[in-house]
C-alpha cells in the first residue's frame, strides 16, 4: 500500500509538471532519516521502513543541497485548487460523558501551512488534568502532515506545546486551573529548513 500510493502521487506530480528532487550528482534524494522526511519528488522508498511515522511532502528544494528548486504547491496549483477550510475560526471540542475525547467526534483536516484548527473547551471550577494525543487520519504507510499542537488559556498564554521529532503526533498533558482553554492544531516543523523540514507542505 505505501508503494502504490507513493508511486501514484510521484507520477502525478509528473503529470503536473514536477522534476525529480536530488541532489547534486544524485536524481533521486532518500530524505533525512533523522526526521523520518522525504519529498514524493525524489527517492520515498525509505519511508517504508519508517512506518507509521514516515513524513512524505511535497517540496520547494529547502533542504541542504538540493538540486532542484521547484515549488511544487505553486505549480500543482496552476491546475487544481485548494480545498475550504473546514474549521474557521474554533469549534467546540466534543468530550464524552466519560471525560474522553474521542478522535471521531473531533476531526479536522489542515489545508495548508498558514491553517491552524482551534478546539474550545472549558473545565470546571476547580479544573483538573489535560491529557490529549493529537495524531493524523488516514496515515498508513505515512502521511504529508507533522502535527504541531499549542494549548492556551483564556487570556491566549501557552499553557503547553508539542512536537515531539520524528514523531507525527503530539501529546498535551497539562494540571490546569477552572476556565476555557484552546487547543490550536497546525502543520509542524522540524530542525532547520536546509536539515530538517519547514511546516511548507504539512
Amino acid at each position: 500500500a505505501y508503494g502504490l500510493g507513493r508511486t501514484v502521487l510521484h507520477e502525478a506530480g509528473h503529470q503536473f509538471g514536477l522534476e525529480h528532487d536530488g541532489r547534486p550528482g544524485l536524481e533521486y534524494w532518500g530524505g533525512l532519516p533523522a526526521y523520518k522526511w522525504v519529498p514524493i519528488m525524489g527517492d520515498f522508498w525509505p519511508g517504508d521502513f519508517w512506518a507509521q511515522e514516515a513524513l512524505v511532502q511535497w517540496s520547494k528544494g529547502e533542504y541542504s543541497g538540493a538540486s532542484n528548486r521547484q515549488d511544487d504547491l505553486q505549480v500543482i496549483e496552476r491546475y487544481v485548487t485548494r480545498r475550504a477550510d473546514d474549521i474557521v475560526g474554533s469549534r467546540a471540542l466534543s468530550v464524552g460523558s466519560d471525560g474522553v475525547v474521542r478522535a471521531a467526534a473531533n476531526a479536522g483536516r489542515i489545508g495548508d501551512s498558514s491553517d491552524t484548527d482551534a478546539w474550545v473547551f472549558n473545565m470546571g471550577q476547580f479544573g483538573g488534568d489535560v491529557d490529549l494525543t493529537i495524531d493524523r487520519t488516514g496515515h498508513i504507510g505515512g502521511s504529508m502532515l507533522d502535527v504541531a499542537a499549542t494549548l492556551r488559556d483564556s487570556s491566549g498564554r501557552v499553557v503547553a506545546a508539542s512536537n515531539p521529532t520524528a514523531d507525527r503526533r503530539a501529546f498535551i498533558k497539562a494540571a490546569v486551573g477552572g476556565g476555557s482553554y484552546t487547543l490550536e492544531i497546525r502543520g509542524g516543523a522540524e530542525g532547520t529548513p536546509r536539515n530538517g523540514f519547514s511546516s511548507y507542505s504539512s
